[in-house]
């Protein structure tokens, strides 16, 4: 799951040359954080049962702090 300008999103994968078929979904964002989160989680399919919330603000994140 994508949360962003979706738009620029799947452009942006498609020319990055990565397989996208780990990609669920794209969800546009909102004004703040927490709205963003709230409209991802409402495209996560229903037979999901965990979700990792991903800052990509902070992309670099070690295994450790997972």
């Amino acid at each position: 799951m994508l949360v962003g300008p979706e738009r620029l999103l799947r452009d942006l994968m498609s020319a990055s040359g990565h397989a996208t078929h780990k990609i669920v979904g794209y969800s546009e964002g909102g004004d703040e954080r927490q709205h963003s989160v709230a409209r991802g989680l409402h495209v996560v399919p229903d037979t999901f049962t965990h979700v990792a919330v991903h800052d990509s603000a902070r992309a670099l994140v070690s295994p450790e702090v997972i």
